[in-house]
């Protein structure tokens, strides 16, 4: 089991769970890239959070990045810019037929939905994974994520990745 962030500070911030590199996220904008790794499921994901700094900008913001599971075939990174937050997770996950495994829970696809805050636009990025195009799993969806936690494997060859939950910021709105 890993969860990206470990405690939410007196001041409401949360804290990456990375003690060589503990920060603050960035309270509106925490997500900077995610990147999916899948063949015909997905196996892997990184995450790259936005930390806090006091005058705002971009430039000499400090970034940890968060690998889970296993680093296979690669999405192009969702990039989110300094405007955007991600609004929106979906995809379909649970039982799968596959890998010499009767009912394995994987995450068979994934996506995301991206809002900029200033042009009140949206982009769709994805969904990766199923590959087989068999569609297995059930749809889920969730909003407001702020960062990932989930069920992984870094050491196995294949498959690493077997579950996903979401950590939200019910107070975040604009």
């Amino acid at each position: 089991m890993f969860n990206d962030v470990f405690v939410q500070g007196n001041d409401g911030h949360l804290i990456v769970n990375d003690y060589s590199k503990a920060f603050k996220l960035h309270r509106r904008h925490p997500i900077r890239t995610i990147t999916v790794y899948y063949k015909d499921v997905v196996e892997g994901i990184a995450v790259t959070y936005r930390g806090s700094n006091s005058d705002g900008l971009e430039k000499g913001r400090p970034t940890v990045t968060m690998m889970h599971g296993t680093p296979t075939i690669k999405s192009g990174p969702c990039h989110l810019g300094e405007k955007e937050v991600l609004v929106g997770v979906f995809g379909r996950a649970g039982p799968q037929r596959r890998y010499g495994y009767v009912n394995s829970e994987k995450i068979n696809s994934i996506g995301f939905v991206i809002f900029h805050t200033e042009e009140a636009t949206i982009k769709i990025k994805g969904p990766w994974g199923n590959g087989r195009n068999d569609n297995q799993g059930t749809p889920f969806w969730v909003s407001d994520v702020v960062a990932f936690g989930g069920f992984a494997r870094d050491d196995a060859e294949e498959c690493g990745l077997s579950g996903l939950f979401f950590i939200r910021d019910m107070s975040r709105h604009y």
